[in-house]
């Protein structure tokens, strides 16, 4: 799930905080995604992709980052599967982390 390359320096209690905080704030930004790509703001979805890429790749969550990365660099249409895949996405990280 965390690619330990990335975060190597990170001490374990402080890397296990910061994904915490990374869930919470992902959660909101998630949901402003969804409401930007139900609105057909395409704009606003790629600076929000662009905030979870950075966020993500922070504490380690390679997988997640690459699809938020994907949907930020897309040259064609971003589809409702993009916004599904990163959502599932997130669902696999907050089982992950949250008992």
């Amino acid at each position: 799930m965390i690619n330990k390359e990335l975060v190597k320096d990170l001490d374990e209690d402080i890397l296990l905080q910061a994904i915490a905080i990374f869930i919470k704030n992902a959660e909101n930004d998630l949901g402003g995604l969804q409401l930007a790509f139900d609105r057909s703001n395409t704009p606003q979805v790629k600076r929000i992709s662009h905030k979870l890429a950075g966020s993500s790749i922070s504490v380690g969550l390679e997988k997640f980052h690459q699809l938020a990365k994907e949907i930020e660099n897309k040259e064609e249409e971003i589809t409702l599967s993009d916004i599904e895949a990163l959502t599932a996405a997130f669902e696999e990280i907050k089982t992950f982390f949250r008992p």
